[in-house]
């Protein structure tokens, strides 16, 4: 095989592998919670818990001093089903009465083992339908739009991923440090040159450890995997600021073009870094401060209204926590993985972030 297939195929393998963890995974997991939500406020909150819950596994393994594989998989599946069950609580119940049932009707003699499997897999084949339906119909009525993205993804992983494929070497001299500091980790020490933001070895060290992929690999092809997640997060800010569904493409696309910049300015994305990996978590930062004023604003004036015909606490009791809360909570997430990736991006979010402050 020629080293430029296999680099395609440990791309695909790092990309799936680390989608399947910071989107598919949390979806499932808080399918209850998020299903109200539109289809990109579900895209940044499943990435914003997925790398969110990774980075603090692998903290607390080696806090606990427990840096194996079994612990790994043990801290990371465990809470995770337990999470699952608790926020998907009435449909699971109803799954387990149902295999109870089940079960008891065909030892009884009273079913069918393909009429019992075919009610068991009644409820995941609805919810499937229903995802694909829904997923396809947006498509459908947005295809425009989801044409621009498209082709405007495929041209990142064309100009991004050119010289990955067709040079074998690191791109970056930190590249090296990086690994150094992930090696380590497998041997069981961490911060082995001082406390650094280790978000982003975090993330590397748990793709390698779990899915028993190579370091070395996931670190040359990585940079093309975050830089797909980072433009992804600006398309949807935009998405979120204009009235326009097609000026977010143009924007971005804009974005991607180096000649109107400095090469510079665009160079280090292709590289596997944690500053770049950091900018994943710095959109989000401005996106649910945006829906934080809009929503406090929103609550502001209902509650005036409400307060003025005598109906304030009846509206107050329909919410446990109130949607303004929930948007400064994951305005806090984010700004909290920009923190644990590199301080540097934590820079940018406080200055972009007093801007939008002083805005509203």
């Amino acid at each position: 095989m020629s080293m430029e297939a296999r680099t395609i195929i440990e791309f695909i393998q790092v990309l799936a592998a680390y989608t399947v963890c910071v989107c598919v995974a949390p979806y499932i997991v808080f399918h209850d919670l998020l299903r109200e939500k539109c289809l990109a406020e579900k895209f940044i909150l499943s990435v914003l818990i997925g790398n969110f819950y990774i980075i603090n596994v692998v903290f607390a393994i080696f806090l606990l001093n427990i840096p194996t594989k079994g612990s790994l998989y043990l801290f990371t599946i465990f809470p995770a089903f337990v999470a699952w069950l608790r926020v998907n609580r009435p449909g699971v119940r109803e799954f387990f009465n149902m295999l109870y049932t089940s079960l008891s009707r065909l030892f009884l003699g009273e079913a069918h083992f393909r009429t019992i499997l075919g009610a068991l897999l009644a409820r995941p084949k609805k919810l499937l339908k229903d995802c694909s339906h829904s997923f396809f119909t947006h498509i459908r009525t947005h295809f425009l739009e989801w044409a621009m993205l498209l082709g405007l993804i495929s041209f990142n992983i064309y100009y991004y991923g050119y010289q990955t494929v067709t040079k074998y070497v690191f791109g970056a001299s930190d590249l090296t440090v990086h690994q150094s500091w992930i090696n380590n980790m497998d041997d069981g020490v961490i911060f082995c040159n001082g406390v650094y933001p280790f978000g982003f070895h975090n993330i590397i060290w748990f793709l390698h450890k779990f899915f028993g992929l190579r370091t070395l690999s996931i670190l040359r092809v990585f940079g093309v995997v975050e830089t797909l997640f980072i433009y992804m997060m600006i398309y949807l800010l935009l998405r979120k600021l204009c009235k326009s569904r097609y000026l977010p493409v143009l924007g971005v696309f804009l974005f991607t073009l180096p000649d109107l910049y400095d090469f510079q300015s665009t160079m280090r994305y292709q590289w596997s870094l944690p500053q770049e990996f950091g900018m994943i978590f710095l959109y989000p930062c401005a996106f649910y401060l945006i829906q934080f004023f809009e929503r406090k604003k929103e609550e502001m004036q209902t509650k005036k209204r409400l307060k003025e015909e005598n109906r304030l606490y009846a509206w107050m009791d329909q919410y446990h926590i109130m949607p303004s809360t929930r948007s400064l909570t994951f305005f806090s997430i984010s700004f909290s993985l920009t923190l644990a990736a590199h301080f540097y991006i934590t820079i940018i979010a406080i200055i972009l972030c007093f801007a939008i402050a002083v805005s509203y």
